[in-house]
């Protein structure tokens, strides 16, 4: 999907999007602006009613509660680092 207006002087970048139930979907973004995603849906006349983060980049976030972190080691912490340009 193209980019959405949330600002008067900003477009997102494109994300997708796919429908997971009647009042449900998916989006994954490539970017993360302040309340990107409730910014997007009322600019279309949603309202968001809960949203769950289930990864950052890589890292898959599993039962993980909000607040709570777990370090990161291994495959998942080399291939990361890698995409943000930093090498071990």
């Amino acid at each position: 999907h193209e980019g959405v207006r949330i600002d008067d002087d900003y477009v997102t970048r494109k994300c997708d999007i796919q429908k997971t139930g009647t009042r449900v979907f998916r989006i994954i973004l490539t970017e993360g602006k302040k309340h990107q995603i409730r910014r997007m849906c009322a600019a279309f006349g949603y309202e968001v009613t809960d949203i769950f983060r289930i990864r950052i980049m890589n890292i898959g976030l599993g039962n993980l509660h909000p607040g709570a972190y777990r370090e990161l080691k291994g495959k998942e912490l080399d291939t990361f680092l890698q995409s943000i340009g930093i090498k071990r």
